[in-house]
C-alpha cells in the first residue's frame, strides 16, 4: 500500500507551481513596498533640497529670513503628505558678515507602516543644508 502512495505522490505534481507562486506572493509584495518606499524617500530628499536651495536664494537676494522661510514652506507644502516638520521647517542662520546657512529639518513618514497599527509615527529624520552669501 505505501509503495503505491509514493508512486502517486511522485507522479502527481500538478498544482505545485501554483502553490509555490502563492507562497512567494507575500515576499514579492513586501519587496515592492520596500522599493516604493526608497523611491518616495529619494523624491522627498530631492524636494527638501530644492526647498533649502530656494530659501537660500531668497535670503541671498532679499536679506529677509521670514521671506526665505515662507519660500521654503511653499515648496514643502506641495508634498506635505510625505513628511512632517521637525520643529520649524526652515531656519536661516548667519555665519558672519555675509555668510549664512539655510537648513531644512523634516521627518520622513514611512508610508506602509500606519500609525493605527504601530501606535506611533514611524519616521526618519532628514536634514538638508545650503551655505551661501548675501548679495550686497
Amino acid at each position: 500500500m505505501i509503495p503505491k502512495l509514493k508512486v502517486l505522490i511522485k507522479q502527481n505534481q500538478r498544482g505545485s507551481a501554483t502553490i509555490e507562486f502563492i507562497g512567494m506572493v507575500p515576499f514579492v509584495f513586501m519587496m515592492l513596498l520596500v522599493v516604493w518606499q526608497f523611491f518616495v524617500a529619494g523624491f522627498a530628499v530631492f524636494s527638501i533640497q530644492t526647498a533649502a536651495n530656494e530659501a537660500a536664494k531668497v535670503y541671498a537676494a532679499t536679506n529677509d529670513s521670514s521671506k526665505a522661510e515662507i519660500a521654503a514652506q511653499e515648496i514643502l507644502a506641495a508634498n506635505a503628505n510625505l513628511y512632517t516638520p521637525s520643529g520649524n521647517y526652515s531656519t536661516i542662520s548667519t555665519l558672519g558678515s555675509s555668510a549664512f546657512t539655510s537648513r531644512i529639518d523634516v521627518q520622513l513618514k514611512i508610508l506602509f507602516l500606519p500609525d493605527e497599527i504601530l501606535g506611533y509615527n514611524a519616521t526618519i529624520p532628514i536634514q538638508r543644508e545650503v551655505k551661501g552669501r548675501r548679495l550686497e
